[in-house]
């Protein structure tokens, strides 16, 4: 799930609200569909008012203060930030999970920007791995193909920011992928040893 289509939002909403009394742990569903739909939007400049309902579920639940402003405007990372911050802090445990193919937040974050069909704001990229990496989620995770967030990455465009997002935790890529053995990526020719170690869709996604 990457965020609200807009000519299908009334059916969607319609399917939140009926999943949600039947979720165990509602709190930690609303987590997961808030931070796709939430790093998407940011990512493509989208109005914060498409997410309008998704917030409004999370104030009810008490999860974030009733005090973002939903408009038109697009959103900006001190808006993101008040609605990730809270979220954080009252479900620390989920920040490490695991999702489906064993991705952690990390990589589930890149995930939703990988198939974009136009290019977003590699800032807000950079922005939300910078804050799950100083919120303690790990940085050397291997989901079930073998792959580690540098490789989600350098997979779907977003290295720099990635390298940014680790200095700014006082963390050296360099040192980051030598742990992982996989110095590789840090050569021109990544992708055709992403292929041979891992196959056709690590590059392909």
């Amino acid at each position: 799930m990457r965020s609200i289509v807009d000519d299908d939002c009334a059916p969607f909403e319609k399917t939140v609200d009926y999943i949600i009394p039947q979720v165990y742990e509602s709190s930690s569903f609303l987590f997961e569909t808030t931070m796709n739909m939430l790093l998407w939007d940011y990512y493509q400049g989208r109005p914060r008012s498409l997410l309008r309902q998704q917030i409004q579920r999370l104030q009810q639940e008490g999860l974030i203060s009733d005090s973002v402003i939903m408009n038109d405007d697009p959103w900006d990372w001190p808006s993101v930030s008040s609605i990730m911050a809270p979220l954080f802090e009252v479900d620390a445990a989920y920040i490490n999970t695991i999702g489906s193919l064993g991705r952690n937040r990390i990589q589930r974050c890149y995930r939703v920007i990988d198939h974009g069909s136009s290019p977003g704001d590699p800032v807000a990229v950079e922005e939300i791995a910078n804050a799950l990496i100083r919120a303690g989620v790990d940085v050397h995770h291997r989901d079930h193909d073998g792959l580690t967030p540098s490789m989600y990455a350098r997979r779907c465009g977003a290295w720099d920011g990635w390298c940014s997002a680790l200095a700014t935790n006082g963390l050296r890529i360099e040192d980051v992928v030598r742990e992982e053995d996989a110095e590789w990526l840090l050569d021109e020719g990544w992708r055709n040893v992403m292929k041979e170690k891992h196959g056709e869709l690590a590059v392909t996604g």
